[in-house]
């Protein structure tokens, strides 16, 4: 995550460093989650409104809906700035319907296309469409896309590419062969391959399959293969294997591992294995593991699974081994899962150690999930403490203590955070949707939560 969140920021241009920031948001947690918000608020302090916004309305009936969306949309649109105003839109976008839906749309369409902003608002408002209006929002955001940069383009391309069909799908596909930048080409032509039947279908992935075997960057090759490979014949995946073998990158070839794990089997599998535990970079090796651990079987899987707890010993920060183990957790079991808890007992950060307790929470039971619950209680955090928690309520049988739990630990932290903390990381707080949902707090009390946010974030300007 950090090394997704330095990437983030390391982006020169404007709307590459919101769009990545926007993407990482809901997933930072403690120290990277203030440091995301500081940037956010360097660009425009406007868009992250537009989280606790979405994520609160989603978890409101329709009835309550309405209202609390309205002023959501209502807020967006008042945003001048057309960075903040298109990462707000496309938040809510999913949510429109209706006459919000006209809104939401006609404010899409009045987004200067500058790098592709308009193309990814119009994606995400297609899936409510139907009939003409959509095929002619999915020809707005083609032309929005072919208006956009090189490699924007491609981008806009991929994020459209779903929803093509027909003509309009012949014309993302020429559109793609315009792209000059070899990567944003492969990835925006991947994307549309799924879309494609017959011989058109395999002419392109032949192309990009061949762009993969031909260059000599790792960093392309792992990329062009994480979009080729739900789409790779069985024959291509043992070529696309091979070529991860080279790839001398450990976070390189983990991501390739990742993306091919699912098609690997017999031979193929266990070379993949041998590739993944080679890998020097812990965090990349534990990734690659976790994500072969699905398709081992017995002996291979309980030495993928004790390479990994192992590996994660080795990880000295405590958020990289949080994130280890939490991809580790779906697949302990018995004196493997008590060792994966017992890991958890050594990181010192709050935040990462709840991370890592509520990975391993839904696969604790009997005197386990006693312990397992035992730790989360005493994290000395009231947000992270209260993340822990409530991924406990599935598993627990005295749920409405543990609630009463929840919600004095989101109170507390609500009192902290009004003698001091900046507004948006209380926003960012309100936007985590394993807290802020029912049965933990009632419809009514999200919609006057939502409410509220709506109403300060209307008033920022004059503060």
């Amino acid at each position: 995550m950090r090394e997704e969140f330095q990437t983030a920021l390391a982006h020169k241009d404007r709307e590459s460093r919101v769009e990545a920031l926007a993407a990482l948001a809901p997933r930072l947690m403690g120290e990277l989650l203030q440091k995301g918000l500081a940037a956010a608020n360097a660009i425009d302090d406007q868009w992250i409104c537009a989280y606790p916004i979405a994520a609160l309305t989603s978890q409101l009936a329709d009835v309550t809906q309405e209202p609390v969306l309205h002023a959501g949309l209502a807020m967006a649109l008042a945003i001048h700035d057309d960075d903040a105003r298109w990462i707000a839109l496309k938040t809510l976008a999913p949510l429109l319907k209706g006459t919000l839906l006209k809104h939401g749309l006609a404010a899409a369409l009045a987004i200067e296309d500058y790098e592709g902003y308009r193309a990814r608002v119009l994606a995400a408002m297609v899936p409510q469409l139907v009939g003409e209006e959509r095929e002619q929002v999915l020809r707005e955001g083609l032309a929005s896309a072919q208006a956009t940069q090189d490699e924007q383009r491609g981008d806009a391309l991929a994020t459209l590419a779903p929803y093509l069909t027909g003509e309009l799908l012949q014309q993302g596909l020429a559109l793609a062969n315009t792209i000059a930048n070899d990567l944003s080409r492969a990835e925006a032509l991947a994307a549309l391959a799924s879309q494609l039947t017959g011989a058109t279908r395999e002419a392109v992935l032949h192309e990009v399959i061949t762009g993969v075997l031909a260059s000599e960057d790792w960093e392309f090759q792992a990329r062009a293969l994480v979009a080729l490979a739900p789409q790779l014949a069985a024959e291509d995946c043992e070529v696309m294997l091979r070529v991860t073998l080279e790839i001398n990158d450990g976070c390189c070839r983990a991501d390739a591992l990742t993306a091919l794990a699912p098609r690997l089997a017999g031979g193929l599998l266990q070379k993949g294995l041998a590739a993944a535990l080679a890998i020097d970079d812990e965090e990349s090796r534990i990734r690659a593991l976790a994500a072969l651990i699905p398709q081992l079987m017995d002996g291979d899987r309980e030495e993928a699974l004790r390479a990994g707890l192992a590996a994660t010993q080795l990880i000295s920060k405590d958020y990289i081994r949080a994130d280890a183990l939490a991809a580790l957790a779906p697949h302990l079991i018995d004196e493997l899962l008590q060792e994966g808890l017992a890991a958890t007992q050594v990181i010192e950060g709050d935040w990462s150690r709840a991370h890592a307790l509520a990975a391993l929470a839904p696969h604790l039971t009997d005197e386990l999930l006693q312990e397992g619950l035992a730790a989360t209680q005493v994290i000395e955090g009231d947000w992270s403490r209260a993340h822990a928690l409530a991924a406990f309520l599935p598993v627990i049988s005295n749920s409405e203590a543990l609630i009463r739990s929840i919600r004095q630990a989101v109170a507390d932290y609500l009192w902290t955070a009004s003698e001091g903390l900046e507004r948006e990381l209380i926003a960012q707080f309100c936007a985590d949707r394993d807290l802020f949902t029912p049965p933990i707090l009632s419809p009514d009390t999200l919609a006057a939560i939502a409410g509220h946010i709506i109403e300060i974030c209307q008033e920022w300007e004059w503060l």
